[in-house]
Order: C-alpha cells, then structure tokens, then sequence
C-alpha cells in the first residue's frame, strides 16, 4: 500500500529524485520522470517543490550527503582502526553499488560533475557535501593523532580514492577497483598513523 502522507509522498519524491539523479544526471531528469519514480501524483510536484526540479535536487543532494555522512560514522564506529574504517566504507560503496545494479553509486557525484562549472545553489550543495565528508575523515585522522594539514589530505584521499573507484567500478560493472582502492588506501592510512 502507499503512503500518501505529506512526508511520505514528499520523502519518495526526493528519493525517487535521488536516484534519477544519480543514474542519468540532472539535466535529463524531468518532473514527470521523478513523479513516476516515486509512484507520487502529478499534484504533489507543486504543493512540496513549488522550486520545481532544482528544488528536489537540492533535497536529493541534501539526503545524498546525510546518507554518506551516515556511512562514514558507521565505519568510524564500528572499526578497530581507521585502516579498518576505510576498508569498511568502500565495502559498503560497494555493496550499495552492486544491490543497484551498477545504477546507483555515489548519490552526489552526478549532479556535482554536471554543476561544477556553473555558479548555482547545486554547485554550492555538491561541493559544500563532499568537503564535509573530507573533513569527516580528516577531523578522525586528526584525533589519531596527524597533523592538520596532514589529516586534511588524507581526507581528500578517502575520498578521491572512493569517488574514482565508483566510478571506474560503475563504468566496467565490477566491484575490482573499488577492492582495489580499499586496499591501497586502508595501508597507506595504516603506515600513516604508524609514523
């Protein structure tokens, strides 16, 4: 049964979004294309998204990065050591990437490649996401103990490492590179923090 509730329709509008997003970009997604996405009336479009598709992106975007962020505090928390944590959040990269069927990688990248040169409200929301997931790693790489400027870099790492894997492990349908950027990147921070 669905739930035709405010939150929900407005909650499966975003998601539905999200994915759309994710899967085919920003600029080929459509309001009819999200609206039969989320199995949500035509009418709810207007009455949630009066900012009609940058305003779902936005939320979409929004969600993307506490789900992300989400992922980065489960890895944290639930590892022994933050070579393990690494590990960790590629592994679950990856498994939300394979269970989509190669569709769905990271729930931000698309929109944030297709927005990069433009200065706009998207721009702003994709890069002000994944600076947060850098200084998520880097605040943790610093209480382990590295320097500033050098826990800052490896957060960037993390998450360059973990956005070209998607990719590459998106483009060719197989989990290798992202296996393979877990690896180099969990020993790199291991030898690291053993300095």
């Amino acid at each position: 049964m669905n739930d035709q509730s405010g939150g929900g329709v407005r909650d499966r509008m975003i998601a539905g979004g999200g994915a759309l997003f994710t899967r085919q970009g920003y600029a080929a997604t459509t309001m009819r294309g999200i609206v039969a996405e989320a199995d949500t009336p035509w009418g709810s479009v207007h009455h949630y998204f009066p900012g009609g598709k940058e305003e779902v992106a936005l939320a979409a975007v929004d969600l993307g990065d506490r789900t992300v962020r989400s992922a980065i505090s489960s890895a944290l928390s639930g590892s022994s050591s933050l070579a393990e944590a690494v590990r960790a959040y590629f592994v679950a990269a990856g498994t939300s990437l394979s269970t989509s069927d190669y569709e769905q990688g990271c729930p931000v990248a698309t929109i944030a490649l297709e927005q990069a040169s433009m200065a706009n409200p998207l721009a702003a929301a994709s890069q002000s996401a994944m600076t947060g997931w850098m200084r998520l790693w880097a605040e943790a790489f610093s209480l382990a103990g590295c320097a500033a400027d050098r826990a800052e870099d490896l957060g960037t790492l993390v998450v360059l490492n973990v956005e070209g894997a998607l990719l590459l492990s998106r483009i060719t349908r197989t989990l290798r590179p992202l296996e393979l950027a877990a690896e180099s990147t969990a020993l790199l921070i291991a030898a690291e923090l053993k300095s």
